[in-house]
């Protein structure tokens, strides 16, 4: 019964794919966003609590991060994808290499510097700030980028159907950035009884968040 259902909803998902192939990368892209976002919420505010009562959910927050998955990632990452594979069809060794080359060349740093820009605009921020906050981590982001994407996209290119590419590098994307996010404020909880500061968020909390939005900046996020 069960393995018939998921025939059915990978059947289905296939379709949807096949004709609706941006419109089905649109909606996974926010979903998948959206969740990873709400996760590494989750995870910083019982950090930050310290035992005592959660702050809400920054549902805002998450709305404007899904919106920037659907464009950037939903729409972005899955007609780069679609190109790459209709420019360089076909999965030998040469091909592998090209694809994720070219992938970590020409689209991750536009996906990149995109996220980078238009996440902290949407938050008011200064083009001033926003132009400081790019040159200080564009290349922080682009090294996460290479030592996460490029070993995938190998795999992905080799391995992963061409239809499904969208789907397993927004998932990807998703758990790594709550790893991160899991990992900086594990540390952060641990350092936050040393915290002399009072009501003041510690530099380790501070920086923690910092390591989080840089992940979420990466194509798939």
């Amino acid at each position: 019964m069960a393995t018939s259902a998921l025939s059915s909803v990978s059947a289905n998902y296939m379709h949807l794919l096949q004709t609706h192939y941006l419109e089905t990368t649109a909606v996974q892209a926010f979903c998948l966003v959206g969740l990873g976002d709400l996760l590494a919420q989750v995870i910083e505010r019982q950090s930050s609590s310290q035992g005592g009562k959660l702050d809400e959910l920054d549902t805002v927050r998450t709305l404007r991060m899904a919106m920037l998955g659907l464009f950037i990632g939903g729409l972005g990452t899955a007609t780069w994808l679609r190109y790459l594979e209709a420019q360089f069809p076909g999965n030998n060794m040469q091909l592998i290499v090209e694809k994720a080359c070219l992938d970590a060349t020409i689209w991750a740093p536009i996906a990149n510097t995109l996220y980078l820009v238009l996440t902290p605009l949407l938050e008011g921020e200064s083009p001033e700030y926003v132009k400081e906050r790019l040159e200080e981590q564009f290349v922080g982001v682009m090294q996460t980028e290479l030592c996460t994407f490029l070993p995938y996209n190998l795999i992905s290119f080799s391995l992963i159907p061409p239809l499904v590419r969208p789907f397993t590098t927004g998932f990807i994307s998703m758990c790594f950035a709550v790893y991160i996010s899991w990992t900086t404020h594990s540390h952060a909880g641990d350092a936050a009884p040393n915290d002399q500061d009072g009501d003041e968020p510690s530099k380790t909390l501070l920086s923690a968040r910092r390591s989080v939005e840089l992940v979420q900046a990466i194509p798939g996020s």
